[in-house]
């Protein structure tokens, strides 16, 4: 099973210039696009582009869930809002140092950019939305995502265009949507709801699912993944990312098995739940060559969020203990 560690240098992960790369070497070109010699070697950077913005958000979401600075004492509701501003504004800022570092400018940093934008500026979040609605979709949280497959979005530019030895691939999603109309995510994906607060604020949720590749010469394989995702809702701007700590139990696992099995039968494989710090967590497994789908599972986790988000958990840790079943619902 596959793990994106941490690392400790970004700058070590996010090379300069190469023979793979079409990109600007003094300024942010926005139109620049990123050119591979294999499949292989796009997923790579899709990983070290990954890794690096986990690393860059685990820095960032520890700031916001120090237990050390944990109060008891109630804050008011206008405070969700400007600690919302703080988180959001070193996140952004995150999003222009990788772009820094990258001299390029993927459509989801775009989509990330919004999102952040949202607390921060949402008439600026919405220009921009509306500049990108060719490749944006908002999910079940009006929040931004990409049309693209799988991480393609990280190597994708504003323009929608990524290539393959000079010849353009489209990466955009080909199953439908669902009825609601929202962009649905991962192929084969499931979410559920691991803990929320009493009022409603603060939400975490867990998700197992399947991302679809093809390898250089042209054949399917799958990688399987868990992850968990925070929200906090804010009266303003509704529901936005917010960090928090995942620390999921050694025991808790998603389940998958092949597509019209038996749902009571045995699990094909399981894939465990990644703890860990930010606004989500994902652990990836490494290539099947079958498709699965998830089914059943375990989740025991605890999830801590810093002293500043909410008055009615300043300081509190939500916890979760049960079986789920195919639905991704407790049984």
């Amino acid at each position: 099973m596959k793990k994106i560690y941490f690392f400790t240098i970004i700058s070590l992960i996010i090379t300069s210039c190469t023979n793979d790369e079409t990109k600007s070497e003094n300024a942010i070109e926005k139109t620049s696009v990123l050119n591979f010699s294999s499949l292989e070697k796009m997923d790579q950077k899709i990983d070290e582009i990954s890794a690096a913005k986990t690393e860059m958000e685990s820095k960032t979401a520890q700031k916001y869930t120090n237990l050390a600075s944990t109060s008891q004492s109630l804050i008011s509701k206008n405070s969700i809002s400007e600690n919302l501003k703080d988180y959001h504004s070193d996140r952004l800022k995150n999003i222009y140092d990788l772009r820094e570092k990258t001299k390029f400018i993927s459509i989801q940093s775009v989509a990330d950019e919004i999102n952040s934008l949202k607390v921060l500026d949402p008439d600026k979040a919405n220009k921009l939305f509306l500049k990108h609605e060719k490749f944006l979709k908002k999910n079940e949280f009006n929040l931004a995502v990409t049309i693209f497959e799988n991480r393609t979005a990280e190597v994708i530019n504003t323009e929608g265009k990524v290539t393959l030895n000079g010849k353009e691939i489209d990466f955009t999603i080909s199953f439908p949507q669902d009825k609601t109309g929202k962009y649905i995510g991962d192929e084969a994906m499931k979410t559920g709801l691991a803990v929320m607060t009493t009022d409603g604020v603060y939400r975490v949720y867990f998700t197992a699912g399947r991302e679809k590749h093809k390898d250089d010469f042209g054949v399917t394989f799958f990688r399987y993944y868990t992850e968990f995702t925070s929200y906090i809702f804010d009266p303003i701007t509704g529901f936005n990312y917010y960090p928090a700590i995942f620390s999921a139990n050694t025991a808790s696992h998603a389940g998958f098995s092949q597509s019209g099995n038996n749902p009571l039968a045995d699990f094909a494989f399981t894939m465990k739940f990644l703890s860990g710090y930010g606004s989500s967590s994902r652990e990836i497994g490494g290539q099947k060559w079958t498709a699965y789908q998830p089914e059943g599972g375990y989740l025991k986790a605890s999830f801590v969020v810093g002293a500043q988000t909410s008055p009615y958990f300043a300081g509190h840790i939500l916890s979760c203990d049960f079986q789920y079943n195919s639905s991704f619902l407790p049984k």
